[in-house]
């Protein structure tokens, strides 16, 4: 059916930009510089465990409802997968660091380097440091591998590693004041069809590679990736290889990768998923 938000306002034969109108009224409060009214205290500890999305929203809801409100994250700068997982190029971690800054104004505190469950137990946070309740928003951090021959070879990589320590560690400047490396290969497969694996190919690129090939064992409608994401990874030049899938991944005598072996494939019936 023809959606019917503002009907009287536009033509209902077209969609409602639902993800252009959000980024209006994010970017209209960025520019506002507001920060939230904080209710009075209320002598209520809640402790986040995470510095994600999910951890930032928390943090802010909570601390305005006038509780004091701790977050700890494992790494050495808050901010989530929009800082370790999503590149420069597609969210300035400038806005990022906004949107931290908005906590600590409101008074919530951050320690970063606390890894919950080695540094302190949630028990520990609730019996022994006074939290009255924790709000865990760790993530989906550990990746999925395929199972396949030849994935511990040097030079792959699961997406989480790839992109944490090209966009968090700054691997790009290694030996320039940047402390861990990055494989800079002048041929880069990327095996998938999301977001992440745009986000990946695309850094590919702004390393340095010559080739990016984007491996995705469906065609291109199937493709989970927002349709912009596809269109910009094309624009870039990433060359896709649809309807193909890694066998197995081949490497020389000294265990770096070299080649993959892939399986064709043709399109079946629907699944429950609808591909």
């Amino acid at each position: 059916q023809t959606c019917t938000v503002g009907l009287k306002f536009k033509d209902t034969n077209k969609a409602v930009s639902i993800g252009r109108l959000e980024r209006f009224v994010a970017d209209l409060g960025q520019n506002e510089n507001g920060i939230p009214t904080v209710a009075p205290e209320t002598e209520m500890k809640v402790a986040i465990i995470g510095s994600g999305p999910g951890g930032i929203v928390a943090a802010a809801d909570t601390r305005r409802a006038g509780h004091d409100v701790t977050i700890f994250e494992a790494f050495h700068k808050p901010g989530g997968v929009m800082v370790y997982g999503i590149p420069e190029f597609r969210l300035p971690k400038a806005i990022v660091q906004k949107e931290i800054d908005v906590l600590t104004k409101m008074g919530v505190k951050i320690v970063c380097n606390f890894v919950v469950g080695r540094t302190r137990t949630v028990e520990q946070l609730m019996t022994e440091d006074g939290f009255d309740a924790v709000y865990i928003g760790v993530g989906a951090g550990l990746p999925r591998f395929m199972g396949i021959e030849g994935e511990s070879l040097v030079g792959v990589y699961s997406a989480n590693e790839y992109l944490t320590r090209a966009n968090l560690m700054k691997a790009y400047d290694f030996g320039k004041g940047a402390d861990t490396p990055i494989a800079r290969s002048k041929k880069v497969a990327v095996i998938g069809g999301g977001n992440v694996t745009m986000d990946s190919a695309r850094t590919a690129l702004r390393l340095g590679a010559e080739k990016v090939y984007l491996v995705y064992r469906r065609t291109e409608k199937e493709m989970p990736a927002r349709i912009e994401e596809v269109h910009h990874a094309k624009e870039e030049g990433v060359e896709f290889h649809i309807l193909q899938s890694p066998k197995r991944i081949i490497g020389d005598e000294n265990s770096r990768v070299t080649a993959i072996e892939c399986l064709k494939y043709r399109l079946g019936e629907l699944d429950e998923s609808g591909r």
